[in-house]
């Protein structure tokens, strides 16, 4: 598995419905996976959120490398920021959208949290097992307040694996039937 994992900062422009552009190599990286914050989540947390979602990431990567008998990994990521964040406060350097760059259609979305699920990610389904998901939902909370690495990078694996394969977990929420 390569090592290299890096994410791309973008100013977010507007949501859109254009499709995802995930990309995945000959070596099994998935390329261009866009993750958009809402711009709801307030300037003051985005240090921590950037510098935590680069960590989990990094881990995610090499437990869903592992998951997967090192077929696959994540490789690159696009991260849509809200406009009004600035690049000095928050830490990043800031990239000007070039065409062809997915930055639209949000393959994971950091907003606050869910009335339903709290501060734990979850996938939004419009089809059956076996379908990839709509997106990844996923609190700030989850990660401005992560406590556990290794828990929270297991969690993103299996959100990834119900995402992109329609793998569903074996356990439900209580009332779900």
């Amino acid at each position: 598995m390569k090592e290299l994992l890096y994410i791309v900062l973008i100013l977010g422009l507007t949501r859109s419905v254009l499709g995802s552009r995930i990309r995945v190599g000959v070596d099994g990286g998935y390329s261009d996976i866009v993750i958009r914050i809402s711009p709801d989540v307030e300037e003051k947390h985005c240090r921590k959120l950037i510098s935590n979602l680069q960590s989990v990431l990094r881990l995610s990567s090499t437990s869903l490398n592992s998951a997967l008998q090192g077929r696959v990994y994540f490789q690159t990521f696009v991260l849509v920021v809200p406009r009004s964040w600035s690049s000095a406060g928050c830490g990043f350097t800031e990239n000007t959208l070039t065409p062809g760059m997915p930055h639209r259609k949000a393959d994971v979305y950091i907003d606050s949290d869910h009335p339903v699920h709290g501060s734990a990610p979850f996938v939004e389904h419009s089809s059956g097992c076996g379908s990839q998901g709509d997106m990844i939902y996923m609190p700030h909370e989850f990660l401005t307040k992560m406590d556990n690495i290794s828990g929270s990078a297991q969690e993103i694996v299996q959100q990834w694996l119900e995402y992109r394969y329609g793998l569903f977990p074996d356990s439900t929420y209580p009332g779900d039937s």
